[in-house]
């Protein structure tokens, strides 16, 4: 049963994560207390940048799992993530999903062992992706749309700070006077406090 709920959640791309980026997208509230070294031990974040580059699939019979030799068919380095029993083996279908390789004779509608294997990737990739993602505590310390847009207008040239700044006293001053007249009006009526 907890295996037909994981691939439920999986089709549905609602985890497991495999990297920290995934995971702060499902929950975004997953990091606060590791961004104050607060750790607590129930709390486990997936790596910053998952170790795998990509994943292959495997298709075997459940006659031939037990035997299979897997470093024909992985690259050096690739780990096995999951295994699980699939029902009603589809040549067609289970070909379109990225990575997908038959390793043994399956017949369509046969139940079937799926090997999900993790390919790392190779250092010049694992720097290029750790620099493109930048530092952990950014992912963490996420702040509103609006505070974030408020701090970059603060940190631009103090030209286009100032000439925000003179755009809205203009607009403000522009409406004042355009109320002029009627405020003038209002006030013969006023009582003085």
């Amino acid at each position: 049963m907890a295996s037909i709920l994981l691939h439920e959640a999986i089709s549905r791309g609602l985890g497991p994560d495999d990297s920290l980026v995934q995971q702060l997208q499902h929950d975004s509230a997953v990091g606060k207390r590791q961004l104050f070294t607060m750790q607590h031990r129930q709390q486990k974040l997936r790596p910053t940048l998952s170790e795998f580059g990509h994943f292959v699939v495997l298709a075997v019979s459940l006659e031939d799992a037990p035997n299979l030799q897997l470093e024909k068919f992985r690259p050096k380095g690739a780990k096995i993530v999951s295994r699980r029993i699939q029902w009603g083996f589809r040549r067609d279908v289970f070909m379109t999903q990225p990575g997908a390789k038959i390793v043994s004779h399956i017949e369509d509608k046969e139940t079937y062992e799926l090997v999900k294997v993790g390919v790392p990737r190779n250092p010049t990739e694992f720097i290029a992706a750790a620099v493109n993602l930048g530092h952990p505590r950014f992912l963490l310390a996420r702040v509103s749309d609006e505070s974030e847009a408020a701090v970059d207008r603060l940190l631009g040239s103090a030209a286009e700070l100032s000439l925000q700044r003179a755009r809205f006293m203009k607009r403000w001053l522009q409406r004042a006077k355009e109320l002029h007249d009627q405020e003038e009006d209002l006030h013969p009526g006023c009582q003085p406090t």
